[in-house]
């Protein structure tokens, strides 16, 4: 009997789906489950500097900081509109992709910044260039 699988995405789908069902149905242990379990701090917004350095930098201890970006100065003041009223020559033009997905092989086109803003919430456009000098 024969069975056409379609693509070679669907065949390497299949293959991969009874290669995972060969290797948990024999016993053999998954993926991650072997090694030890290191249990990680989090904390909401920031550590102390002093305090991060001497108990999670220099020991290396592993720490997880959440809601901190809520915190920068940044998240506050670099709003669309502030983006917006900013007198910005006509050649600060940035290097955009159109998907939100980075991908380098893909063409990028040039978009002026103050255009970029506009637009980058309703379409797909991804800019790729560093952060311009005009906010530095």
């Amino acid at each position: 009997m024969e069975v056409y699988l379609g693509s070679c995405s669907d065949r390497h789908l299949i293959l991969s789906t009874f290669l995972v069902f060969l290797i948990t149905s024999s016993g053999a242990s998954k993926f991650g489950d072997c090694g030890s379990v290191l249990m990680v701090e989090e904390h909401q917004g920031f550590i102390d500097p002093k305090k991060f350095i001497s108990d999670y930098a220099i020991p290396s201890v592993p720490v997880k900081l959440t809601h901190s970006a809520e915190h920068f100065p940044a998240n506050r003041l670099w709003s669309d509109e502030y983006f917006l009223s900013l007198d910005i020559d006509d050649d600060a033009l940035m290097v955009v992709e159109q998907t939100k997905k980075e991908n380098r092989s893909a063409d990028a086109t040039q978009m002026h910044f103050q255009d970029f803003v506009k637009t980058y919430n309703s379409s797909s456009n991804y800019m790729v260039n560093a952060v311009p000098e005009f906010l530095g």
